[in-house]
């Protein structure tokens, strides 16, 4: 980020916490794809700022944090966001002519789980994810409830986004095969496995390590912006993915995680049959995640993703 572009964000920041009553603060610029993080320092405590990328709508903004309180009523440990001073949850700021969502929360004293990558800490996890299933699958969303459905990403049809992607990918045609592979397994998860709430509602969608915060007593759950409808095992297996992907070590975290997940919550025998096409249900959602991030898809940062995810596919094809 250049220094221009980091004075208009420090600026833009500031005036949204004016909308919380937040004045003569200190501002760290946090890395992140997409939303703007920032840790916000101020003589009543320490915050955490998301301004969330343009085409994050507000109803589903709204939808994520019904569905939040809905957990955190039901005992899950999700953080609460701070209210403005007109009464809102959530503050809007123009920033280069495009309106933008900005959510606060306080600061979690603690560490993220990205470096704890032994087998109890992953099946700790794998408990925390089941309960959150239980609890989601006692939801009843109302009328004006909209958030995406992770099955058109990780089952995708033969015309839609997974073919716009490899006509305009940078894979070459072994890996595309793999890729078209894949997505002929999972296509046919929704008639394989049925859509009812034994086994498809609510998810977080973005389980991994460095969503998960340690204070030394709680494992809170934060960055619900993905959620949405989706199999429950494909959580699962999603996290596996993720974890894998953001935490080096924890390539073999499917195991730990089923293993806590199924002391709190077992899946059953239709399910665990579909594993293999769950897995690379992951790995197609990982490609799908990186084509639609605000980057290039022959950014670096991309093929590094895309061949990780090709190479999970393989891996799981054989």
């Amino acid at each position: 980020m250049t220094a221009n572009a980091v004075d208009d964000a420090s600026e833009n920041i500031h005036r949204v916490l004016g909308e919380f009553d937040l004045r003569s603060t200190q501002v760290e610029l946090l890395s992140s794809t997409g939303h703007c993080h920032a840790k916000i320092a101020a003589d009543s405590g320490n915050y955490f700022l998301k301004i969330l990328a343009p085409e994050y709508a507000e109803v589903q903004l709204q939808s994520q944090m019904k569905f939040a309180d809905f957990l955190r009523n039901g005992g899950l440990p999700v953080p609460a966001p701070l209210i403005t001073m007109t009464g809102h949850r959530f503050a809007t700021t123009i920033v280069a002519g495009e309106t933008k969502l900005a959510v606060l929360w306080p600061w979690i004293d603690g560490e993220t789980l990205g470096d704890r990558t032994e087998t109890d800490w992953i099946e700790r996890c794998g408990e925390l994810l089941a309960r959150l299933h239980v609890r989601s699958q006692f939801y009843d969303p109302p009328d004006d409830f909209h958030v995406r459905a992770w099955d058109e990403v990780y089952a995708p049809r033969e015309v839609g986004w997974l073919r716009s992607f490899l006509a305009h990918s940078p894979l070459d045609n072994d890996a595309k095969q793999i890729v078209e592979r894949a997505a002929a397994r999972t296509r046919t998860l929704g008639s394989r496995l049925p859509r009812d709430r034994r086994n498809y509602w609510l998810i977080h969608a973005d389980f991994h390590g460095d969503n998960l915060i340690f204070d030394g007593e709680t494992i809170w759950i934060v960055d619900l912006e993905d959620v949405g409808w989706g199999h429950l095992l494909f959580d699962v297996a999603w996290s596996a993915v993720l974890f894998a992907k953001h935490q080096p070590g924890s390539g073999g975290s499917l195991e730990p995680l089923l293993r806590g997940y199924e002391r709190i919550r077992p899946f059953s025998a239709a399910e665990i049959a579909l594993l293999p096409e769950f897995q690379l249900a992951a790995g197609i959602g990982a490609i799908e995640m990186i084509h639609t991030a605000p980057i290039a898809n022959d950014d670096p940062l991309a093929i590094e993703w895309f061949d990780f995810a090709v190479g999970w596919l393989q891996t799981h094809l054989t």
